[in-house]
């Protein structure tokens, strides 16, 4: 644990920016043979809140699936949608470069 603090390692900013980073305080120090940090991340995409026209339906309706629930999967995603799942990840990309979708996470 020393060697780390020498390192750089300031435990108290891994405590303090924990949830603003990863949703959750739920943090893992394990110290056995290796020294373990577990943080939970959170890898989600969040609205823009500026929509304008030039969405088609499906993407509208993609964006207020993802509003309902911004952990929702491209599968289920898809699925609700009734299209494949290359044509979600397509309208993804698009939400995300016309700055409708901003991901979040790693």
């Amino acid at each position: 644990m020393g060697r780390s603090e020498e390192l750089g390692t300031d435990l108290r900013n891994v405590y303090k920016y924990s949830k603003e980073y990863s949703g959750s305080d739920d943090l893992q120090f394990i110290e056995q043979d290796i020294f373990i940090n577990k943080v939970p991340l959170i890898n989600s995409l969040v609205l823009n809140d500026t929509l304008n026209d030039t969405l088609n339906d499906r993407q509208k309706q993609i964006l207020e699936l993802i509003n309902e629930n911004n952990f929702i999967t491209a599968e289920i995603l898809a699925e609700k949608c009734n299209i494949s799942i290359e044509t979600i990840k397509r309208d993804i990309s698009e939400l995300i470069n016309k700055n409708k979708l901003v991901r979040k996470g790693i």
